[in-house]
């Protein structure tokens, strides 16, 4: 476990190594007051932390987000000297090793004239020397300017930063001006003043202003340095504000089309204002359709845009829309692509005269006399005559015949049976049944007759010959009616 950890520990100090180091050397002396003095400059800085070392007594160190320096301030109290690690992230970079060395001094000689010896008197009487004027300290200079604030555009809500630098500065205050130099807000008065702004920074080098409303747009930003020899004022730096202008909703998309070569296209795009800005558009053609091959068409910027089809082919069309309004445009919304595709003319057809035959052609429902073009003269339905070739009966089909008196056309239908299947199958059982119930009845009698002897076995020579011969009977032999007329005539 030792060993791991000691392993770990080379592999932490070497990964330290490796990072980019910056050192620099800042030195102060005790009881003298410094503002913000700038150890470490870059452009691109997101992050600093103090990752190493203690602060002097009596001084502080300053870095704000949006800000290009890490500055050192106060007063130092006490001689010595010590090492500071920053650690810088970049936009591009992370763990920028920054190491400073600070030495604090001793304090600074202060000059005081030498003193003025008396003059010893004479024991003469000689006129009094005239006393020799004390030199007055030398006036410390007012702040000297190095840089001015710069002028800032932004969005309403966004933000924006000042920066301000004089030499012999002991303190700074920024305050707003208006356009016309009437007002001099400090940053209280600006807070009331401006609802929803967030000002830091207003007592330093480097002033930000987060939230900014529209009401800031035109005032000027004015940094005042001050010592002890007097005060000194900046520039004024313009802060314009730009009102944030709604996109454009688009509610026609252009069409798809297809034309002949020679002929126009119009596409049309449609869309709305949300807050009454006036719209701006501007067309786009693509030969493939591809995104990021598009180009803009000069001079097409309107609503809608004709295409000539100068050529066989295809091209993709789209259009942009912004919502302008006041001084500001929104972004632009971009249409979906139209396909526009040119088709080659078709040669016209040689002359024709047409010839047709004078015998009959015909189909199915109409005859004609025909053209070997495929056109049709005196064409009309035919005028069938028919003819029964089989009657029908009550359990087949006939057939008829039909000839079209006019091109010969023939054509063969069915005629239907002329019974009804199912009634034939009810009578059959309807008789069935009755010839069961005679059966029946015919059982109960004999039964009834041989029981009381009314019954005779014998037969008499008297009786009569039975009314129906023996022999095989059928259904037809009772019910005549119901025999089938399939061999009728």
């Amino acid at each position: 476990m030792k060993k791991i950890r000691i392993l770990l520990s080379a592999l932490l100090l070497l990964g330290l190594l490796l990072l980019p180091v910056s050192a620099t050397t800042a030195e102060f002396h005790v009881g003298t007051s410094y503002g913000n003095t700038s150890v470490y400059s870059n452009l691109n800085m997101t992050s600093v932390t103090l990752s190493g070392g203690s602060m002097p007594a009596g001084m502080s160190w300053l870095w704000q987000s949006g800000m290009t320096d890490i500055y050192l301030s106060g007063t130092p109290a006490a001689e010595g000297s010590t090492q500071l690690t920053f650690t810088v992230d970049t936009g591009t970079v992370t763990g920028i090793i920054v190491v400073v060395d600070v030495v604090v001094g001793a304090p600074l000689p202060t000059e005081t004239p030498a003193p003025t010896a008396e003059p010893v008197p004479t024991p003469t009487a000689t006129p009094e020397p005239t006393p020799t004027a004390t030199p007055s300290p030398t006036p410390v200079p007012a702040p000297a300017i190095t840089k001015n604030p710069t002028g800032e555009t932004v969005d309403v809500g966004g933000q924006a930063i000042f920066i301000a630098k004089a030499d012999n500065a002991k303190s700074y205050e920024w305050h707003f001006v208006s356009a016309d130099g009437t007002k001099d807000l400090s940053k209280a008065q600006a807070l009331t003043y401006f609802t929803g702004l967030t000002v830091s920074g207003d007592t330093s080098e480097t002033l930000i202003l987060r939230t900014i409303p529209y009401s800031l747009n035109g005032w000027k930003l004015v940094c005042y340095f001050k010592n002890e020899g007097g005060e000194t004022r900046s520039e004024g730096a313009v802060i314009k504000v730009n009102k944030v202008t709604e996109l454009p909703i688009i509610t026609l998309q252009p069409k798809n089309a297809e034309a002949r070569v020679g002929e126009k296209v119009t596409l049309t795009v449609r869309a709305l204002s949300p807050d009454g800005g006036e719209l701006l558009y501007q067309w786009y053609r693509s030969a493939t359709g591809e995104a990021g091959t598009s180009m803009p068409i000069a001079g097409a910027d309107k609503d809608s845009y004709t295409v000539e089809g100068s050529a066989e082919g295809s091209a993709w069309y789209s259009c942009t829309v912004q919502n302008q309004n006041g001084s500001t445009a929104s972004e632009a919304v971009l249409s979906e692509m139209a396909k526009v595709s040119f088709a080659a003319v078709e040669p016209s057809p040689e002359p024709h005269e047409h010839a047709f035959s004078t015998a009959w052609s015909h189909d199915d429902a109409v005859h004609y006399h025909a053209c070997e073009c495929g056109e049709h003269s005196d064409e009309a339905a035919h005028e069938l005559e028919w003819t029964v070739e089989k009657k029908a009966k009550r359990k087949s089909e006939g057939l008829k015949k039909g000839v079209c008196k006019v091109c010969g056309y023939e054509k063969e239908e069915v005629i239907p049976a002329t019974g009804k299947t199912g009634s034939s199958r009810t009578r059959a059982l309807l008789i069935v049944l009755g010839l069961l119930s005679l059966l029946i009845v015919a059982v109960a009698v004999f039964l009834i007759l041989k029981v009381t002897g009314r019954l005779k076995i014998g037969k008499d020579e008297d009786e009569e010959e039975e009314e129906y011969p023996e022999g095989e009977w059928t259904e037809e032999d009772f019910y005549p009616e119901n025999s089938d007329d399939d061999d009728e005539p």
